[in-house]
C-alpha cells in the first residue's frame, strides 16, 4: 500500500513543481500590483488631470486577470492529485480483494472490511500529506521573496554614529 502511494507521490512531484513556478509567477504579479496600485494612488491627481485614467485601468485589468490565471493554475494543480487518488485507492482495493479470491487465503468478511478501512485510511493520509507540500511547496516563493526583502534591508541598514540619545524636547534644533 505504501508502495503505490510512494508511485502516487512520484507521479505528482512533477505537478508539485509545476505549482512551485506558478507560485513563483504569482508572487512576480502581487509584487507588479503592490507597485502599480502605490504608484498611481500617488498619482491620482495627475492621472485624472492628463485622462489616463482608461489606459491604467487597461494596464489594471491586465495585471488582475493574470493574478487570478495563476491563482486558477494554483488551486488546479493541487486539485488533480486529490481527484486521482479516490480513484487509484479503488482500484487498488479492488485488486487486493481479487488477489484475496484468486489465493483463496479463507480471510474472514471482518478482516477484509478492516483491511479496506485500513488501505483507505491510508490512501488518505497519502492524499493529505500530498495536499499539504502542495501548500508549502505554493508558499515557499512568498517566503523567500519575504527573506530576501529582509536581507537587503539589513544589507542597507543606516549606521547610528551619533554619540549621544536622541531626545525630544519641546522643538527640534
Amino acid at each position: 500500500t505504501l508502495a503505490v502511494g510512494g508511485v502516487l507521490f512520484l507521479f505528482v512531484k512533477p505537478l508539485i513543481q509545476q505549482s512551485r513556478e506558478v507560485s513563483k509567477k504569482t508572487t512576480a504579479v502581487n509584487k507588479d500590483i503592490a507597485h502599480f496600485i502605490n504608484e498611481h494612488v500617488l498619482g491620482m491627481k495627475t492621472v485624472k488631470i492628463s485622462a489616463t485614467g482608461g489606459a491604467i485601468s487597461k494596464l489594471a485589468d491586465g495585471l488582475f486577470r493574470r493574478l487570478r490565471s495563476y491563482q486558477v493554475k494554483t488551486l488546479m494543480l493541487g486539485i488533480i492529485p486529490t481527484v486521482l487518488a479516490q480513484p487509484l485507492s479503488v482500484i487498488y482495493i479492488a485488486a487486493v480483494i481479487a488477489a484475496i479470491y484468486f489465493y483463496n487465503t479463507g480471510i474472514g468478511l471482518a478482516a477484509l472490511a478492516a483491511l479496506v478501512y485500513l488501505i483507505n485510511r491510508i490512501f488518505y493520509y497519502l492524499q493529505s500529506l500530498q495536499s499539504k507540500l502542495n501548500e508549502v511547496n505554493s508558499s515557499l516563493p512568498y517566503l523567500e521573496e519575504v527573506l530576501r526583502y529582509e536581507q537587503r534591508a539589513e544589507e542597507q541598514k543606516e549606521i547610528d554614529r551619533g554619540s549621544q540619545e536622541f531626545v525630544l524636547g519641546r522643538r527640534l534644533e
